[in-house]
């Protein structure tokens, strides 16, 4: 039976429950120990795996699927900067630190140091370069 809940700070989750019928206690405790290993794999992946037994002997089966989890939202987040000027930036570099520069420009430091080096490289590192930086 598919159960559908969800609370805050916790998001929305699936849970199947399935009743299994197993035949001893050995291959209870053998499912028991897959299931867990399962369990371990699956965890980082926002799905739990349980097996238990109810109060009338039955072995339950269930598999939790956290949603939000299934969309990770990895990478680093970009940081595009702010709409300065190159212009701009050289003459507040040539009153400031390297990393007052970066800051005013809206980039991390060594941002900053790889676009100023390569606007050096190709000779536009001044003040008539009214690209943006």
């Amino acid at each position: 039976m598919l159960e559908k809940w969800s609370e805050p700070g916790l998001g929305k989750h699936l849970v199947e429950s399935l009743e299994l019928r197993v035949e001893d206690e050995e291959a209870f405790l053998q499912i028991q120990k897959e299931v867990s290993e399962l369990d371990s794999l699956l965890k980082k992946y926002g799905m739990k795996l349980s097996l238990s037994q109810n109060k009338e002997e039955k072995s339950i089966l269930k598999w939790d699927i956290a949603l939000d989890r299934l969309k990770r939202a990895a990478g680093k987040k970009r940081d595009y900067g702010s709409a300065k000027k190159v212009s701009e930036v050289f003459l507040y570099s040539k009153l400031h630190k390297s990393a007052e520069a970066a800051e005013y420009a809206g980039v991390q430091l060594r941002t900053y140091q790889r676009r100023v080096k390569k606007y050096k490289d190709e000779q536009r590192w001044n003040e008539q370069n009214l690209s943006f930086f």
